[in-house]
């Protein structure tokens, strides 16, 4: 199953250094991960060495969706990097971000 845009953002909300967010993307089902705070909590030990504490995952799914709730008042939207919306050039970079948030009319970036 494809990753949620809410999983999109919370992979965001992480604010992970590139190298570790690009590392979390090659495990399979990695969204399922984002769920289970007890399993990110692993991963993010080992690939941070400690950075993150379970309190700071605890909510994570919440979070995102009031994000995106409070996107949606504010007429923008969040574009994930598997969207076809996601400008193709952005997907090109090395680490491209993982989620675009975009006031106005999205469809000018492709």
């Amino acid at each position: 199953m494809p990753p949620a845009l809410e999983d999109w953002v919370a992979l965001r909300l992480l604010a992970l250094r590139p190298r570790v967010a690009q590392m979390l993307l090659e495990i399979p089902h990695w969204n399922e991960l984002i769920r289970d705070p007890s399993g990110l909590k692993q991963f993010l030990i080992e690939a941070t060495s400690g950075r993150y504490s379970l309190a700071q995952l605890d909510g994570l799914t919440e979070r995102s969706q009031q994000l995106l709730e409070r996107l949606e008042k504010l007429e923008c939207v969040a574009i994930a990097l598997d969207s076809a919306s996601y400008p193709p050039l952005l997907k090109t970079l090395y680490d491209p971000p993982p989620v675009l948030f975009v006031r106005g009319d999205p469809t000018i970036l492709a």
